[in-house]
């Protein structure tokens, strides 16, 4: 796949603006007052925005900044129905003007007004939407897959920053996050500030896509941050990590589950207990075999009487024989009186 190295070298954070310089565009401009007055004057600036392949496009946003001033309060119109767009009284000096869509935006157009050199008008800009969401979130998932963290997260930031109305924005949020995560576990010196920043992308996520395709895969994540910030010595987030445990808080029976897993090295007390809880609670023979691997993870004190009822009063004859199973892998075990990771052997 072609990655799209357009954007890479500078990306300020100048609101959707990028800072690319391009060498060739076009803006039909009018001055509005007399040419034999001072230089004190304004300009209509017209346009027109593109597709890549030349086509009008509707609706497109228009943000036109001062080079010099704030970036904050951007003036911003919208493309008509034959691409046009209009900005009136626009003084002299440095402009940049980018055209941005929901899931395409064009590279920024620099352009210098001056009185002295345009007189009564400019030539015309038009500004192509060439620079597609879609790669972008491409290559930084390309990035992931590679384990390039930090490129996969420049990708990303690029995307959330400038694609805001895009429907791909969640997904771009979460492998945001994801990169972070694994980030903070591959450089210790950036470990917290990673995690800070991915728990707030997902934070923004969940607040905003509570019901999206990614939200499910976004609260495991969470634990998982979570748990890493306890271990750092946050254990402000501890109650997060239990409050995920209990169905009366979290619907989610794949959420729950991820939380006692995390919890039999944290809290192997409470984890155990909301392991009997919700392996009684679960209908499914197939969800209830599954719960039969984190019974293993404790000592045998607690796994072998566990398994051994499991196999006496189960009503599936597949949950019976995976918890034989079990119960054989563990009685084999050097030195039968322990088993499980050394961690969760504590009460």
């Amino acid at each position: 796949m072609a990655l799209i190295p357009v954007w890479r070298l500078n990306v300020h954070r100048l609101s959707s603006f990028i800072a690319i310089s391009i060498l060739s565009g076009s803006v039909l401009a009018t001055a509005v007052t007399n040419p034999a007055t001072e230089p004190r004057v304004a300009f209509d600036l017209r346009g027109r925005v593109e597709d890549a392949n030349g086509a009008a496009v509707t609706g497109a946003r228009v943000i036109l900044l001062s080079a010099s001033g704030s970036a904050a309060n951007p003036r911003q119109t919208r493309s008509n129905t034959l691409g046009e767009w209009r900005f009136r009284q626009v003084k002299p000096g440095k402009w940049k003007i980018q055209a941005v869509n929901p899931n395409a935006l064009s590279e920024i157009y620099h352009l210098t007004i001056s009185w002295q050199q345009d007189k009564r008008e400019l030539m015309p800009v038009v500004l192509k939407l060439e620079i597609k969401a879609p790669d972008i979130l491409a290559e930084g998932k390309v990035h992931l897959y590679n384990h390039q963290w930090e490129s996969a997260q420049q990708a990303l930031d690029f995307f959330i920053m400038n694609f805001i109305e895009s429907p791909l924005l969640e997904e771009a949020l979460f492998w945001n996050a994801y990169a972070c995560f694994r980030r903070s576990r591959n450089q210790r010196n950036e470990a917290s500030v990673m995690r800070r920043r991915a728990l707030t992308m997902l934070s923004r996520l969940l607040e905003n896509y509570a019901e999206g395709p990614w939200s499910d895969d976004a609260r495991v994540l969470r634990l998982d941050l979570w748990c890493d910030q306890i271990r750092a010595g946050d254990r402000k987030h501890l109650k997060h990590l239990i409050n995920a445990a209990d169905p009366a808080l979290e619907s989610d029976a794949h959420v729950r589950r991820a939380a006692i897993e995390i919890l039999t090295s944290i809290k192997p007390g409470f984890a155990w207990e909301a392991l009997l809880r919700e392996f009684a609670a679960t209908e499914s023979a197939k969800l209830r075999g599954d719960l039969l691997v984190l019974i293993t993870r404790f000592h045998s004190s607690r796994a072998v009487p566990e398994l051994k009822r499991i196999v006496r009063v189960d009503p599936d004859s597949m949950v019976r024989a995976k918890a034989e199973y079990w119960l054989q892998r563990l009685n084999r075990l050097p030195g039968s009186g322990s088993t499980g990771r050394e961690a969760t052997d504590q009460p």
